[in-house]
């Protein structure tokens, strides 16, 4: 049996960010940064919004304002209720677009190299090698992996740029890490 059949081969990756690539980990790193509490806040609010908006709008609305208030709340709360699901990642997409029309020069060429005990990331710019446990905080959604080597320092990997088999590899090398998130992912 050969070393890679054996599981204990090298994952080596070398990809350069696309515009699509860019716009999902924008999207990713939004979607991680949600709380779970945060989202079921913010629907709830948005539901008893629109319910109070039509309670008023049918039993209480006697003039103009009371009308007018109704239907801004019905509005608001249909706003709120549907932000993080629609209309947000909207934004984040349009605003990421932009960026990287205008900044996708300065996107660098990566590598990163997994192995059973650690994984390396290298640029023109920047080269690190850590174990699977000092990754502050891992997340997979359904097209990238996020990996959070400090608080504010991310590192993004498509998972276009993986065969299958690798995919695997890869997924249960980061499961080690003890603030592994995954959603969305089928």
């Amino acid at each position: 049996m050969t070393r890679r059949e054996q599981g204990g081969h090298q994952v080596v990756v070398s990809f350069l960010m696309t515009r699509e690539d860019y716009v999902n980990s924008k999207q990713a790193a939004a979607r991680a940064a949600c709380r779970s509490a945060e989202i079921h806040f913010l629907r709830w609010a948005g539901f008893l919004l629109v319910v109070t908006g039509i309670v008023l709008r049918v039993f209480f609305a006697v003039n103009g304002y009371s009308r007018i208030l109704s239907t801004l709340m019905v509005l608001l709360g249909t706003a709120i209720g549907f932000a993080i699901d629609s209309w947000q990642p909207a934004l984040i997409r349009h605003q990421a677009q932009r960026y990287y029309d205008t900044h996708g020069e300065r996107m660098l060429a990566q590598t990163m190299i997994f192995d059973e005990e650690t994984m390396s990331i290298q640029t023109d710019r920047y080269r690190v090698q850590l174990p699977y446990s000092y990754l502050y905080q891992v997340y997979e959604d359904g097209k990238m992996f996020l990996l959070y080597t400090g608080q504010n320092e991310l590192w993004v990997l498509p998972k276009r740029a993986l065969p299958p088999w690798d995919l695997v590899k890869v997924r249960e090398l980061l499961k080690r890490n003890e603030n592994y998130k995954r959603e969305g992912v089928r």
